[in-house]
C-alpha cells in the first residue's frame, strides 16, 4: 500500500522559540479605528494569555486576530517580536499568511540582524525555503556572524542547493577550523552529495571519540559500505566507554540492530538503565524483540512505556498495535489505538494508524473519518491526502476526487516515492497508461526498494502490451525481493 511516514533528514533544523521580553512603551493609537491600543506590560501579558488559550483550543481565526492586535502593540520592543514569531508559527500558513506578509515589510524586522534571522526561521517552519534563505542572507548582510552562515548552509542543504551550502560551510571552517559541529555538518553535506569517501575522510581526521565513530558508522551504512560499518562497529564495541554518561550502550545497540546483530543489540540495549536515551532504548529494545520473535517480552516493555510522557507513550501504543496486527489480532490492535486516542486525543500518528488498520479491514467509512479528521487538524498533511486518494483509487472508487487528493499531496511533497507511485496508479485506474508509466518510473527512481511500485509498473506495462519491458522489471523485482511473487 502507498502509505509512508517520511524520515527526517540528517539536517534536522530546530526552531527555537524565544521567550517574550516586555518593556514599557508609549501608548499607540490605531489610525484606522482611533481606538487606544494595548501598550503596557499588563496589557501585553493579557494578550499573550488570550492568544495562548485560543491556540490551545485550536481557534486559529481568533488567534490570528489577537496576533494582529499584538503586532500593532509590539512597536520596537524586540522581545515582543520574538514572542510574536513563536505565536505565528503555531498557526496554519493559510491563516497566518496575511500577518506574515505584512510584518515582512516592517523596518524593525528588516533592519535588525537577529530579527531577520528569526524571520528566516518562520519561513523555514513553513518550508518556504527561498524566503528563509532571503531572510538569512539579510541577517548576514546586516551582521557577518557565523551562526547566520551556519543556519543558511543548512537551509541550502535541505533545499538541495549543495554548492551554495558547501560554500557557506567552507567559510565557516576557514574561520573556525577546529569547530567539530561545522566539520560534522559539512561531512553530512558531502554524504548527501554522494561524496562518501570525502565525508569519511573528513571525520577520520577528527580527534577520535565515540560520537565520531558512531557518525562514521551512520555514513558507512548510508553509503551501503557494510564492511566499513562492521569494522567501525567493532572498534567502538571493543573500545572503552562510559554508558552512564554518554548513553553509548544505546547507540551501540542501535548500530548492532542496523547490522542485523539481534542478540548483541538486545544485550546492549538491556544495559541502558537510565540516561537521556532511556525511553528511546526501551522502544528500540521492544522493536528488536518483536523482530526476534519475542512479542510477549516486547509487550511487557511497551506497557511500561505507555505510562511515560506522550513523546514515548504514543510510540509504545503504535508498536503494540502493530504487534497485534502482525498476529492477525485486529480487534486487539483496534482496542489499543482506541485506548491511546482516549489519552492523546487528536494525535495524528494514532489517527493515521487507526485509519490504516480500518483500511486493511475494508472499513472505508472509519478510514475516511480518521483521515478527514487529520486533514481538518492539519490541512497540508500530504500522507493523509495520499492515503485517502490511494485507497479510493486502488478500489476504483471516486477516481476524480482521489486524483485531486493525490495531486495535492504530490504538490506538497514532490520527491516522495509512495506519493508519486499513487500518481501513477490513479492515472492507471483512469486509463491514462502513458502518464501512469511516467510516474511509476519516477517512483522507482526515488524508491527502488519498494516492491509495490514494481508490481504496479509491471501491471501497467502488461496492460500496454509491452511484455518485454514488463519482463525486465519483473526480473529486477525478483532479484530485489526474492520472497515476493512477481
Amino acid at each position: 500500500m502507498r502509505y509512508n511516514i517520511r524520515l527526517f533528514s540528517i539536517f534536522c533544523l530546530l526552531i527555537v522559540l524565544a521567550a517574550c521580553q516586555t518593556n514599557p512603551d508609549k501608548p499607540q493609537e490605531n489610525n484606522e479605528t482611533g481606538a487606544n491600543l494595548p501598550s503596557t506590560d499588563l496589557d501585553w501579558v493579557s494578550l499573550q494569555a488570550s492568544v495562548e488559550e485560543q491556540l490551545q483550543a485550536r481557534e486559529f481565526g481568533l488567534a490570528q486576530i489577537t496576533i494582529e492586535r499584538m503586532v500593532e502593540a509590539a512597536g520596537d520592543v524586540l522581545g515582543r517580536w520574538d514572542y510574536l514569531r513563536s505565536a505565528l508559527i503555531s498557526l496554519p500558513y493559510d491563516i497566518s499568511k496575511p500577518t506574515v506578509e505584512r510584518i515582512s515589510s516592517l523596518p524593525v524586522l528588516r533592519n535588525n540582524a537577529d530579527q531577520a534571522y528569526g524571520m528566516s526561521k518562520v519561513f523555514m517552519h513553513y518550508k518556504m525555503y527561498d524566503e528563509a534563505i532571503e531572510w538569512s542572507s539579510r541577517a548576514i548582510d546586516l551582521e557577518d556572524r557565523a551562526k547566520f552562515y551556519f543556519w543558511r548552509a543548512r537551509i541550502y542543504a535541505i533545499n538541495d542547493n549543495n554548492d551554495a551550502s558547501e560554500s557557506d560551510f567552507k567559510k565557516l571552517i576557514a574561520r573556525e577550523p577546529d569547530n567539530l559541529e561545522y566539520q560534522v555538518q559539512y561531512a553530512s553535506l558531502l554524504q548527501q552529495k554522494g561524496d562518501y569517501a570525502a565525508a569519511q575522510q573528513l571525520l577520520s581526521e577528527q580527534e577520535p571519540s565515540f560520537w565520531n565513530g558512531y557518525k562514521r558508522i551512520i555514513f558507512a551504512l548510508q553509503a551501503e559500505d557494510m564492511p566499513l560499518a562492521e569494522s567501525l562497529y567493532q572498534e567502538l564495541r571493543n573500545g572503552s566507554y562510559d554508558a552512564a554518561e554518554a548513553d553509548e550502550y544505546f547507540q551501540l545497540g542501535e548500530v548492532a540492530y542496523w547490522l542485523d546483530k539481534t542478540e548483541e543489540s538486545i544485550a546492549l540495549l538491556e544495559q541502558v538503565g537510565s540516561g537521556n536515551n532511556f525511553f528511546e532504548a526501551r522502544l528500540l529494545l521492544a522493536r528488536v524483540l518483536v523482530q526476534s520473535q519475542q512479542p510477549e517480552r516486547a509487550l511487557v516493555i511497551l506497557r511500561q512505556i505507555q505510562s511515560a510522557s506522550a513523546e514515548y507513550a504514543i510510540n509504545a501504543y503504535l508498536i503494540e498495535s502493530s504487534i497485534h496486527q502482525n498476529e492477525a489480532q485486529y480487534d486487539r490492535a483496534s482496542t489499543v489505538l482506541n485506548q491511546a486516542l482516549q489519552l492523546f486525543k487528536d494525535d495524528q500518528q494514532l489517527l493515521y494508524a487507526r485509519a490504516m488498520l480500518a483500511e486493511s479491514q475494508d472499513d472505508l467509512a472509519s478510514m475516511e473519518k480518521d483521515l478527514m479528521h487529520i486533514l481538518k487538524l492539519s490541512p497540508d498533511n500530504a500522507n493523509a491526502m495520499n492515503a485517502l486518494g490511494y485507497s479510493w483509487a486502488n478500489r476504483s472508487l471516486r477516481l476524480q476526487e482521489a486524483k485531486q487528493y493525490i495531486e495535492k499531496a504530490y504538490e506538497l511533497d514532490p520527491k516522495n516515492a509512495p506519493i508519486i507511485d499513487s500518481m501513477g496508479w490513479v492515472y492507471y485506474r483512469l486509463g491514462d497508461l502513458d502518464k501512469a508509466e511516467k510516474y511509476l518510473r519516477m517512483a522507482i527512481e526515488l524508491g527502488p526498494a519498494d516492491a509495490e511500485i514494481y508490481l504496479h509498473i509491471i501491471e501497467v506495462l502488461d496492460v500496454k502490451g509491452e511484455t518485454g519491458k514488463a519482463q525486465e522489471f519483473r526480473q529486477k523485482a525478483r532479484e530485489l525481493f526474492p520472497d515476493r511473487d512477481f
